[in-house]
């Protein structure tokens, strides 16, 4: 771990209402959220994000219950500049899937970070969990924090985070607000950013969000804090939860992620199956890894080992020529005695 401020894990507690809302929240404003939203006549369905902060005091968050008060979809916190780890996203993913949620992993951008470190940083972190799912997510990028660096490189780093992910192979987007996007992005429309997938944040009771400027695609929108913001849909859990929309039903988005689905009926133990294959391979993997430091220690050994057996040899042929001296010697001391035995004689 680098010891950095600027690169330190994000608690969400931290941030700032007017980054994210125009006003702060009244009692009055659910009547209002439920009225505009009614108004405009709008099919959505609802979902959490959450990273490690939501555990509370170390418990997982309940997500059969986060499923049964009517949420579809869950976007999970998995890394966090070029070498953090969200420790609670292996629990998470999995538990999620179990609950019949969709999930979809966020990465937290650091402006000090290049863009492509940072998406194989999340690949890396992801690949064999990915495997374990139905058809393909979004890996969405977290932008909201200003660490250092210029509009320019900033605009740089977040292109090219999304055209690692591409080119990798997977589906990508930016998370941000209105006012997060015009300090760290700047003013000028983006023409790269429709091009991936788009979740605003704006916590708000009006029927739409505040896009970022040059957004144009309307897909996620993050509307509050439950129970902070009384328009907030019911989530049940411990603690303060983001809650989510898709504009969409939820087989359309099934449809925008590739998700097939499996009968229940007949295939749930072939699923469940898969799904501890893929992680019994991951376990290897790590093991793989573990086996080639072994292996650099073990060819160390025997390097000492080569040396020793050298050394040895090197004194056995001392030994041997020891041996050799010293019989050389006795036959001339026998043969010098067996002289001296005649003169006498």
């Amino acid at each position: 771990m680098e010891n950095n401020l600027l690169a330190v894990d994000y608690n969400p507690s931290d941030r700032k209402t007017l980054n994210f809302a125009r006003k702060l929240p009244s009692i009055l404003d659910t009547g209002i959220a439920k009225l505009n939203w009614i108004l405009a006549i709008q099919v959505f369905i609802d979902g959490v994000d959450l990273s490690h902060w939501n555990w509370s005091e170390g418990r997982m968050p309940d997500f059969k219950l986060i499923k049964a008060n009517g949420f579809s979809f869950v976007i999970l916190k998995v890394t966090e500049s070029d070498w953090f780890i969200d420790e609670r996203f292996e629990a998470g993913w999995m538990a999620a899937l179990d609950a019949g949620l969709i999930v979809m992993p966020y990465h937290f951008n650091r402006t000090n970070k290049g863009g492509a470190v940072q998406a194989h940083w999340m690949v890396d972190h992801l690949s064999d969990y990915l495997k374990a799912i139905d058809g393909r997510t979004i890996l969405w990028n977290d932008i909201e924090t200003n660490d250092g660096g210029t509009i320019t490189s900033h605009q740089n780093r977040a292109k090219a985070f999304n055209q690692t992910i591409v080119e990798i192979g997977f589906e990508t987007g930016n998370y941000s607000s209105y006012e997060l996007w015009k300090r760290i992005m700047g003013t000028s429309k983006l023409s790269w950013v429709n091009d991936y997938h788009q979740w605003v944040a704006h916590w708000t009771p009006n029927a739409s969000p505040l896009m970022p400027i040059g957004w144009t695609r309307k897909e996620f929108w993050q509307y509050g804090i439950w129970p902070t913001y009384p328009w907030s849909k019911f989530v049940g859990t411990d603690g303060k939860v983001d809650v989510n929309r898709f504009y969409g039903t939820l087989e359309n988005l099934k449809t925008l992620l590739g998700i097939t689905d499996i009968p229940n009926d007949c295939c749930e133990d072939i699923k469940k199956e898969l799904s501890n294959i893929y992680l019994r391979l991951a376990a290897i993997d790590d093991h793989i890894v573990t086996l080639n430091a072994d292996d650099v220690t073990l060819a160390e050994q025997i390097n000492l080992l080569g040396s020793s057996v050298e050394i040895l040899r090197s004194k056995q042929t001392g030994l041997e020529d020891a041996q050799k001296n010293t019989q050389e010697h006795l036959g001339e001391m026998q043969s010098l005695l067996q002289r001296v035995r005649k003169a006498i004689l």
